[in-house]
Parts: structure tokens; C-alpha cells; sequence
């Protein structure tokens, strides 16, 4: 399907996507059991990262040419372009090409905000984690020991573990 794109907001970027990730949300919006769910007819993909193209006449952040990892509610990172507001996107790590930076987000932020906001895991204390070969498990790992914490991991792949 061809959309043309909209004109961005003084606040927004235009991001030309380099790559994108599937995540479990995804599939449920597929089947309507989101509880996001955008209007028809709508892209998929939560997540991406890629190179900005154009910037709004507010946007102190980024410029064009940076490339960024970012999260993207409601307009795809399936599409070959997403529009996004400045606090959205990340950087993207010179050390991460874009598929390891488009898997980045849902993943770590669930974990992150699980440990840290929620959790207020502190060094030294034990952190058990079931489901670690997943995407949200194994950044729950690595957050976890940068953290400090002992680590305890499960999982139903061995060699992940």
C-alpha cells in the first residue's frame, strides 16, 4: 500500500527506516486482541531504527542524517518512512548495526522499567528470571548484572542460557 506522507509538526523528525523488529504486541494487533488498536487501514511494527531525513523547525536533538533506534506507536516501523516526536528516538550506538539497534527498545524498556521502576532491584540482591532465552528475559539478564545484582536465570534453551 502507498500512503503519502504527511507534513511533520515543528516537533517532529521524519526517520527513514533501515530496519525493524516483530514483537509479540504485533502479532496481537493482527488479531485485534491489542489493547492498542489503531484505526484501519494501519502498518505494524513497534520498533525500529534508521536515518533522519527531515527535522520540524523545533527540533534541538537530532539533525538530519543522525541515525536513531525508536519506538513507534501508531505509525509502523514497517513502513520505509515513520514520523515521530523528538523524545522519542535514541541515538542509535556506533558499536550496533541497524537490526541489533531496531530490536533495542520494547525489550530493554520492559525489562528496565520492570527492574528499576517497579522492581527497585538493588545490587547485590537476587534477581530470578523465568523466560531468560526471550527477548525481554535476556535483557533482564544483562540489565540485571550490570546492576549488580545475582542473577538466577531459566529458560527453555540451554544454549542461550
Amino acid at each position: 500500500m502507498e500512503l503519502d506522507l504527511p507534513e511533520i509538526l515543528p516537533q517532529q523528525i521524519l526517520i527513514q527506516v533501515k530496519a525493524a523488529s516483530v514483537n509479540f504486541p504485533d502479532l496481537l494487533m493482527t488479531q485485534g486482541k491489542y489493547q492498542h488498536k489503531p484505526d484501519l487501514p494501519f502498518v505494524l511494527g513497534m520498533e525500529g531504527a534508521g536515518i533522519v531525513k527531515a527535522i520540524g523547525s523545533e527540533v534541538t536533538k537530532f539533525k538530519e542524517g543522525d541515525e536513531v533506534t525508536f519506538g513507534s506507536w501508531g505509525n509502523g516501523a514497517f513502513s520505509d518512512y515513520v514520523i515521530v516526536p523528538e523524545n522519542g528516538p535514541q541515538l542509535k550506538s556506533k558499536n550496533l548495526n541497524f537490526e541489533e539497534a531496531a530490536s533495542f527498545q520494547t525489550a530493554y524498556m520492559t525489562a528496565y522499567v520492570s527492574l528499576v521502576r517497579r522492581g527497585e532491584l538493588k545490587p547485590k540482591e537476587s534477581l530470578l528470571v523465568h523466560g531468560a532465552t526471550g527477548g525481554v528475559g535476556m535483557a533482564a539478564v544483562q540489565l540485571g548484572q550490570k546492576m549488580g545484582a545475582n542473577v538466577i536465570a531459566t529458560g527453555t534453551s540451554e544454549n542461550k542460557l
